[in-house]
């Protein structure tokens, strides 16, 4: 966080770019450990947090994805946030293989988690971008597993899921 703070005051030391916002973006837990200082020194936090990740039942996820925008808003009353990653993944049929969590992903519930987080955010005035727009098949292959592959409305042929083309009928 220092080497980040040094290079944000260099920024707004040697620049004068009026209208140009400066941005910190992390995990929902790395801000919720508190980071007063970042928060101080940038124009606006983005955050970012899943349900999935957190093993819970699609019934809960928008839930739990507006209570942490709660805490957030508490953590760093008047700054500006955005929910700059959330979503649902469509592929993997749960997120642990021993059955020990309820996170399930597959289309209908990419579409459920979609419709609500929209409609909720929307409803509250508060910013939010899905993750992601388009699978991303490389990911297959990274440390999140085939999992990684799968979080987009689209596919990576550009077919759309579910969640889009409920969007789009709207």
């Amino acid at each position: 966080e220092e080497k980040l703070l040094a290079l944000i005051n260099i920024f707004k030391a040697e620049f004068n770019a009026p209208g140009v916002k400066i941005a910190a973006a992390d995990t929902y837990p790395q801000w919720m450990v508190g980071r007063p200082n970042l928060a101080a020194a940038v124009d606006i936090v983005i955050w970012h947090t899943y349900g999935w990740w957190s093993g819970i039942n699609i019934e809960n996820a928008y839930p739990l994805v507006s209570s942490r925008y709660d805490d957030m808003i508490a953590k760093y009353p008047g700054k500006p946030l955005i929910l700059g990653e959330t979503g649902w993944p469509t592929q993997v049929d749960h997120m642990s293989t021993d059955l020990t969590t309820t996170a399930v992903g597959n289309e209908a519930n990419q579409a459920k988690f979609y419709k609500e987080a929209l409609a909720g955010m929307r409803a509250r005035n508060l910013p939010m971008w899905m993750f992601s727009s388009i699978d991303e098949k490389w990911k297959g292959t990274s440390g999140e597993g085939e999992v990684g592959a799968h979080w987009g409305i689209f596919t990576s042929a550009r077919v759309p899921k579910q969640a889009a083309t409920e969007m789009m009928i709207k």
